[in-house]
Formats: structure tokens, C-alpha cells, sequence
């Protein structure tokens, strides 16, 4: 099976006023590759020999190659790059073809990387967005009209989405978030909250995120009315839906979430669609676990809530997207009193560090009461900021009279 950036770079380019997402073949230095196992399979030939048939190649004329002093030591390349650094500093350690052979097909796969960037980032000038290896970054906003823009970031460490690959729609100031995902996934990582659309890039997404974007991208400039309607306005409204519903009949929200199971694609690796969790806790159990997905999920939809409330200064479309913050908000209210009222049922050693030890049922509970004491301060202080911003709004505004 090929994969992206070692058969092929995955890139989005400008086509006649639209995006569209190619695969482009690597050219891969595979005859340098068979010729090194000949080597290998040569008695006489050493790894000097092989160091100076490689230096000769044309993919090393771009790239750095370690060489042996008069000692016979190697000298690796220069630390200003530090992954070709590294690679070099690890021949240098192997004293066996074998082990120079392992290493060195790692130095000549990244240097083929390199090399067909360089060739397809000036073959194609129209490239937009190209895939790339882990320890590289992007950011790259794209403009589709006068008020709309899709930024693509991709992280390799550190930032608000470690690891990860992620795109959000703009419209203004504005950003589309992912509204269903809160109610259509039964585990729903924090992470995917602050753009529109993230993925995994270790699990293969690259192609997914791109063709994606691709695809949100010609939407939008075909029919961005349509794409905001079904993006902002019924995503939000059916986030509240599937909320009350939760709250008011858990079982017949269950029945859904199973229902949509098979058309929900799963992009990032911390959330999860199945509810395989819930059905692995133990009956005496399960209403503590239910209270606490419930939640992490109110609070997350507060956090969305808060979003929708910006849209009403877009447009006429967006008025009432403000009542699904308010009815979430009363929402949550009503949920963390229940929450808080089974916690404070608890007796107080469920929560004590060694509860359960030598009883599986029992550990359970005490590791979802702690998950569930988490979930009741989250949800508390979103209720007492909402409070506080609600205060200063009305204080501001009876100041300007």
C-alpha cells in the first residue's frame, strides 16, 4: 500500500478559480538502494565502498553525506540540520554493513523527500498546500472571497493542536466549529473544539484532511449561503436538540447515536464513535459514567454555545443562534445540580486514592466518581464565567445609557 510522503506527496492546488487535490508521485532513488545490497552481498566490498559509491549519486549533491577521515573516523554533517545530523551521526555509529546499510536506507528516504519537494514545489507553482514529514509545520490561509477564508495549520509539536492537522473556516471573525461532532460522537476530545475540522496525520489522515478541505473549500465558493446554513445554523440547532434529548430521554439518544454510527467518520484518534465504553461498565456503575460523559459533554457544548452567539452579527440568517447559548446554558444548570446531587451521595472513600484496590467493580467507581468530581467543577465554572460576562455585559450597557 503507498503511503504519503514516501510514494507520494499529497498537495491542494489552484485549478480555474477552485481547489483540487492531486496525489504526485515521488521519484525514488530505488537503483542506489538495489546497488547498496549488492554491496552487502559482497564479501570484499566495505563500508568505505559503500560511502563512495553513494557519494557519487546525484541525490547527495543537494544533501550532506558523512565522509571518512585519515583516522577512519566519519565526520558527520554540519548540526544546522538537525534530522540529516542525526541520521549521519548514526552511521558514524555503525561499524557493520548491515548496520550502515539500515541507517543509510533512512538517510537516502529522507533525502528523497527533499528532493521531490524541491521538484514538485517548482514544477507546480499553483500548489497550495503540500503534505510533509512529522517534524515540519504549515500555516497557510486560503481566501475564497471577500469575507470568507479557510486557514490549514498543521503542528508538529507543541501548540494548540499537537500533532495534528487541522483546517477552520472564517467568515470574518468568525469560525465554524464542529457542533455535531459534540452529539454525534460519544467521545469527544477537547482537542477538536477550536476549528472546524482536525485529523490525525500518524494515522494516515493527510489525504483525508486535504481532500476535505478540498471539498469544504468548492462548497463554499459554488454556494457559501447553503455551506453556513448547514454548517453554523442546523449544526448548532441539532447540537441543542441531541443535548435536551440527552437529558431528557438518554435511551432514545443512544438509539440515534447508534443509528448514525456507520456515516460518522472518526478523523482523530482521541475521539471515539462507538459505544463500546459504556457498554464495559458495570451495571451498578453506569449511572455515575452517564452523568459524567453528559458532562463533558454539556461543557463542551457551552464552549460552542459561546461561538454561536458571535454569529448573530453576521447576518440576519444567524439571528437565534444567541437562544441556543441560552438554552444550553439553563440546560447546563439544571444538569450540574443532578450531577453535583449523586457526587455528593458518594460516600467520601470512593474518592480516597486506594478505594476499589482489590475489587474491580468497586476501582471503577472510584475511577469515574474522580472523572465525574472533574466534570462538575469544569461545568461550574463555565456556568459562573457565563455569569460574569452576562454581569459585565448588562453593567456596560446600562453604563451607556
Amino acid at each position: 500500500m503507498k503511503q504519503v510522503n514516501k510514494d507520494y506527496i499529497s498537495v491542494v492546488r489552484s485549478n480555474n478559480g477552485r481547489l483540487l487535490f492531486e496525489r504526485i508521485p515521488m521519484i525514488k532513488s530505488d537503483r542506489v538502494k538495489d546497488k547498496l545490497a549488492e554491496f552487502l552481498d559482497d564479501d570484499r566490498a566495505t563500508i568505505e565502498d559503500m560511502l563512495e559509491y553513494l557519494q557519487k549519486q546525484p541525490i547527495f549533491k543537494f544533501f550532506a553525506l558523512p565522509h571518512y577521515e585519515a583516522d577512519g573516523d566519519i565526520d558527520v554533517c554540519r548540526p544546522e540540520d538537525w534530522v540529516l545530523y542525526e541520521m549521519t551521526k548514526s552511521l558514524k555509529e555503525a561499524r557493520t554493513k548491515v548496520k550502515f546499510l539500515e541507517e543509510v536506507l533512512k538517510l537516502i528516504e529522507e533525502c528523497d523527500y527533499r528532493w521531490n519537494v524541491v521538484r514538485i514545489t517548482n514544477g507546480f507553482p499553483d500548489i497550495i498546500i503540500r503534505s510533509h514529514s512529522g517534524y515540519e509545520s504549515s500555516y497557510v490561509r486560503i481566501r475564497l472571497n471577500d469575507e470568507v477564508s479557510i486557514v490549514f495549520e498543521s503542528y508538529e509539536l507543541g501548540g494548540e493542536f499537537e500533532g495534528t492537522l487541522a483546517y477552520t473556516v472564517y467568515k470574518n471573525d468568525m469560525t465554524v466549529r464542529p457542533y455535531r461532532s459534540v452529539v454525534q460522537l460519544f467521545d469527544c476530545s477537547d482537542d477538536i473544539l477550536h476549528a472546524t475540522k482536525v485529523f490525525d496525520p500518524e494515522e494516515g489522515q493527510w489525504d483525508n484532511a486535504l481532500r476535505s478541505l478540498v471539498t469544504t473549500a468548492n462548497v463554499i465558493l459554488t454556494n457559501p449561503e447553503e455551506y453556513f446554513k448547514r454548517s453554523v445554523i442546523e449544526a448548532g440547532q441539532l447540537m441543542l436538540e441531541k443535548i435536551k434529548q440527552m437529558g431528557l430521554d438518554l435511551e432514545s439518544y443512544y438509539i440515534w447515536l447508534e443509528g448514525i454510527q456507520d456515516a460518522i467518520n472518526v478523523n482523530y484518534s482521541e475521539c471515539d464513535k462507538s459505544m463500546e465504553q459504556l457498554d464495559n461498565v458495570d451495571d451498578s456503575n453506569k449511572r455515575l459514567y452517564e452523568l459524567y460523559v453528559m458532562g463533558q459533554k454539556m461543557a463542551q457544548a457551552l464552549i460552542l454555545g459561546e461561538n454561536l452567539c458571535g454569529w448573530v452579527n453576521e447576518g440576519l440568517e444567524f439571528i437565534g443562534m444567541d437562544k441556543v447559548h441560552d438554552d444550553l446554558t439553563n440546560l447546563a444548570g439544571v444538569l450540574l445540580k443532578e450531577m453535583e446531587q449523586f457526587h455528593d451521595e458518594l460516600p467520601k472513600e470512593v474518592f480516597e486514592e486506594c478505594y476499589g484496590e482489590y475489587d474491580i467493580v468497586e476501582n471503577e467507581k472510584h475511577d469515574i466518581a474522580v472523572k465525574l468530581r472533574s466534570s462538575c467543577e469544569r461545568l461550574r465554572m463555565l456556568l459562573q464565567m457565563e455569569q460574569r460576562f452576562e454581569s459585565e455585559d448588562a453593567e456596560t450597557s446600562y453604563n451607556e445609557l
